[in-house]
């Protein structure tokens, strides 16, 4: 088998590979090596590659989506709760080829899917697809990932991300090592932008929610993803110039916390503060000292009256 493309050069492209099979993984990473790819990590411990990725983020992951938890090692790489680099290219791999298992894979922000069997001139044709061009990303209230849109859509849209494409760069030779990282931290810092808007958005929406009354399970269900939007927009302000809504964002936390206690029976003060956080939070994303001042001023206030 020759090398598909002879101008791209792979050998300095970090590859992880992530298979159960012994002797699919095996045959995977001798044809990648033959095809010129010289540093392949495979394993078939779903936890291992993460530990890799959390360590230094590979130019490539390729990875059995059959896993249990592979959908939400996917989701950690573009949320940056495993890695600080959302724009990992992923191909899934799947056994299964069901629709639900394939949707999964796609919603958890995959690149391309494959269904087993796979053979090596499919996967490379995947590989040379992303080199040549990545999806811009989009960020949305519950996903970060490749646009899937296959048309555009009647009304507002969330804004696309250019995504630095350093599977291309490396495999081309194109681009000094240092400006490589410097676009990645740059559109870094655009995801973690958008993401902060659309967690201001979602605390709103779910807060309007548990205060309208739903019913116990949904009620429940939508304090437990305030919790996690709160809890993922403070770790998303530390070190911005919106770190000023961080006390907010600790209020916010303290008090959903508290509500979701099964032993507690919910005081009225506690959903009555809930608002008056959502609304903060939403007004407290203009960079300006009056704002600052007005967010933790109402931090403050907000932990004096919330019941202890």
């Amino acid at each position: 088998m020759g090398t598909p493309i002879p101008q791209y050069h792979f050998e300095g492209v970090s590859l992880v590979l992530v298979e159960s099979n012994r002797d699919v993984r095996g045959s995977i990473r001798m044809s990648l090596q033959h095809e010129g790819f010289g540093e392949v990590r495979d394993t078939h411990l779903l936890e291992r590659a993460r530990t890799w990725v959390a360590e230094a983020p590979p130019d490539l992951l390729i990875a059995n989506a059959d896993y249990l938890d592979a959908c939400r090692l996917f989701r950690g790489i573009r949320h940056q709760s495993v890695g600080e680099d959302p724009f990992v290219p992923i191909i899934a791999v799947s056994g299964a080829g069901m629709p639900p298992q394939i949707r999964r894979a796609i919603d958890s922000g995959a690149d391309h899917i494959l269904v087993k069997p796979v053979t090596i001139e499919n996967l490379l044709e995947r590989v040379l697809r992303l080199v040549r061009s990545r999806k811009p990303f989009v960020v949305t209230s519950d996903y970060i990932g490749p646009d899937r849109r296959r048309e555009p859509r009647p009304g507002p849209t969330a804004p696309l991300i250019d995504v630095p494409n350093v599977l291309r760069a490396k495999a081309t030779r194109s681009a000094d090592p240092a400006e490589l990282r410097k676009a990645v931290r740059q559109a870094v810092v655009e995801i973690n932008h958008r993401k902060m808007e659309r967690n201001a958005f979602q605390i709103a929406w779910l807060v309007a929610r548990v205060v309208d009354g739903d019913a116990a399970p949904e009620r429940a269900a939508h304090l437990t993803r305030l919790l996690e939007t709160a809890e993922d927009l403070a770790r998303r302000l530390s070190g911005t110039k919106h770190d000023h809504v961080s006390g907010l964002c600790r209020s916010l936390i303290q008090v959903t916390t508290k509500l979701l206690q099964p032993e507690t029976t919910a005081d009225a003060r506690d959903i009555k503060v809930l608002p008056h956080l959502a609304s903060a939070i939403g007004a407290a994303f203009p960079d300006d000292g009056e704002t600052a001042a007005i967010a933790r001023d109402i931090s403050e206030s907000v932990s004096r009256l919330a019941p202890k």
